[in-house]
């Protein structure tokens, strides 16, 4: 069974997608991972198979909305 997003990952998407110019370090620190290691976890959770997805869900979702208001 594959494992859910849990709250912090979920705010980490969110914040990730919220802001073009933001990048997975200040993505992590915004959702609430510790500073010190927010740059080490942007990292990881981007490299995570389940939030990769969800992102790529989420630009593809976008994308198709748009095309379909042209």
């Amino acid at each position: 069974m594959a494992k859910r997003i849990n709250e912090l990952e979920s705010k980490f998407i969110a914040f990730y997608l919220a802001d073009p110019k933001q990048n997975a370090t200040e993505a992590a620190e915004k959702a609430g991972y510790s500073p010190k290691s927010a740059t080490q976890i942007g990292s990881q959770l981007l490299r995570k198979p389940k939030i990769k997805n969800a992102i790529e869900q989420h630009i593809a979702s976008r994308r198709e909305a748009i095309s379909k208001d042209s």
